[in-house]
């Protein structure tokens, strides 16, 4: 769900200078230290990309890839904006555009298995699968991140609204919201969802980019606006508060203190982790290296990245590039965007499982271009110096 995704080139060239001046080619911290892992290798991984290729009709594919390991042999798949419809004959794709879908992968017959899609059809119109609390309602959720805990699911989504603008900017965002999922080894056709407003969020400042679960907590990465760059932030809820229905009151803030930093329930001060931040990214710890990992990319730019921390909240290091994905060379008006790493995917030890989206800078190009628009997957492959 990258929210500069759909820019039409008269908008282009405005955003790239802006953004080179807010997002600079570093990434300045006090703290943060050396990559200490270099790439063995890095390719795609077309095995996995074919799960999600648009087939004859159905699902055509979606913005973003969230997953989220339900079980042993499932993992659950969030998406953003997705066509539903047919192809043509000449490959076009057809239909309409919902705010999101969900995905199963089912592994239970062997890798990389088979992926099933979900939405909803109320009246026999396509629509979101997660739904807002009436079908007229002037607003939508975008899913950002996802966790299973105790055998229940909790999806942590950006609530969206129309706004003015261009086009590709015209909402607004509200708040972040959690919508639990306290029966998901049921098919998600009969999926209950508990809805719970979480009080934070707006255009400037959200915590939906990636959830990390480490008992008895939720960590929380998001994503803060100062004057000069957009930085990476963290907040925390503890799960046991969340199950009972409890909002704002949950959270609590990475902030800035007399001893570098402290938890607090103000949303004040609060203390970067790493610039820049993203409105949707990965986090995970790394039994293996001991560490703590993040992916990224630069606004417009092809580079995949990856930086990694001791201590969830520091320091981090600086980047590494891992990857860069071919498809803006090839096509001036294409962009990639959203990385995101899956652990849930990975064979080895030493492997990363890296997807991202590739978007037209014209929007009809989605629907004119069916390679473009799904998730594209990497493998790869690092050697920690620890």
């Amino acid at each position: 769900m990258n929210k500069f995704k759909l820019i039409r080139p008269s908008f282009l060239f405005l955003f790239l200078f802006l953004l080179f001046i807010i997002l600079s080619n570093s990434i300045p911290a006090d703290k943060q230290k050396s990559p200490i892992v270099e790439v063995i290798s890095a390719e795609p991984a077309p095995e996995l990309t074919e799960l999600f290729k648009p087939p004859k009709r159905g699902w055509l594919g979606a913005d973003g890839a969230t997953s989220v390991a339900i079980s042993k042999d499932k993992i659950l798949w969030l998406f953003g904006d997705t066509i539903l419809g047919n192809k043509t004959d000449a490959g076009k794709r057809s239909g309409t555009i919902v705010r999101n879908t969900i995905g199963v992968q089912d592994l239970s017959e062997g890798y990389p298995g088979k992926v099933d899609f979900y939405w909803e059809i109320p009246g026999n119109i396509p629509t979101a699968y997660l739904l807002a609390e009436g079908f007229d309602q002037d607003f939508w959720y975008w899913p950002g991140s996802g966790a299973m805990v105790d055998g229940e699911l909790f999806l942590f989504c950006y609530k969206i609204f129309p706004g003015t603008g261009p086009e590709a900017f015209a909402f607004e965002i509200g708040e972040m919201t959690l919508i639990q999922i306290p029966n998901p080894s049921d098919n998600p056709a009969k999926w209950k969802k508990i809805i719970t407003p979480l009080g934070i969020g707006n255009n400037n400042q959200g915590f939906c980019s990636a959830v990390l679960t480490e008992k008895p907590y939720f960590y929380f990465l998001g994503f803060d606006d100062s004057p000069t760059e957009r930085r990476a932030i963290l907040a925390r809820a503890k799960i046991d508060e969340l199950k009972s229905g409890k909002g704002r009151e949950a959270l609590e803030f990475w902030t800035e203190s007399s001893e570098g930093g402290e938890w607090s329930n103000k949303i004040e001060n609060l203390l970067p982790l790493f610039v820049p931040g993203e409105t949707e990214t990965s986090l995970q710890y790394d039994s293996n290296s001991g560490r703590y990992i993040t992916v990224f990319m630069k606004l417009f730019e092809p580079d995949i990245y990856i930086i990694s921390a001791p201590k969830i909240t520091g320091p981090w290091t600086d980047p590494i590039k891992v990857y860069t994905t071919p498809e803006p060379a090839k096509d001036k008006n294409y962009s990639a965007y959203a990385s995101k790493a899956h652990p849930e995917l990975a064979r080895e030890s030493n492997e990363l499982i890296i997807t991202y989206v590739v978007n037209a800078n014209d929007f009809w190009g989605i629907f004119t271009d069916p390679n473009i628009y799904f998730p594209q997957f990497v493998r790869i492959k690092l050697k920690w110096k620890l």
